[in-house]
């Protein structure tokens, strides 16, 4: 997982709270006063640096970004990652799923 630091770096994926639900986003800009995601569902937000909390924003595991067959295995296992899951894998034509043996 991105530390902290590496967290704000152009690139980074991580996870946003944009509308009261978690979203799976990318940093696309970072200044000493403001960060400017890309959400993977077409969303884009500049917030002020200082509002990000680890409430708000956290790295993504990397089983998230490369998605798994097994969910059971998603480092980040929540609703939003669970779902992205899912979305990742039927946008790639892997339909089928399990969650543990």
């Amino acid at each position: 997982m991105a530390s902290s630091a590496h967290m704000w770096e152009a690139g980074s994926k991580v996870w946003l709270i944009i509308n009261k639900k978690w979203n799976p986003a990318t940093v696309i800009d970072s200044t000493s006063v403001d960060v400017s995601f890309a959400s993977d569902y077409g969303e884009r937000v500049t917030l002020p640096r200082s509002v990000l909390t680890h409430q708000m924003v956290s790295a993504m595991h990397p089983t998230s970004i490369e998605s798994v067959e097994d969910m059971s295995s998603l480092g980040d296992l929540h609703e939003a990652a669970i779902l992205y899951n899912i979305y990742q894998r039927y946008t790639r034509d892997y339909i089928y799923t399990f969650i543990g043996s």
